[in-house]
């Protein structure tokens, strides 16, 4: 599911954002987030 939500062809068991744009805000709940889940 991860590949295809990137908009590739083949499963993938990860991805990066290397430009967030307008989608910064997004980025930084996120990694919040799993910095919470991590402690």
């Amino acid at each position: 599911e991860l590949g295809e939500a990137a908009g590739l062809k083949v499963g993938t068991a990860s991805a990066c954002i290397i430009d967030a744009g307008e989608g910064q805000e997004l980025v930084d709940e996120l990694v919040e987030k799993v910095a919470e889940l991590k402690d």
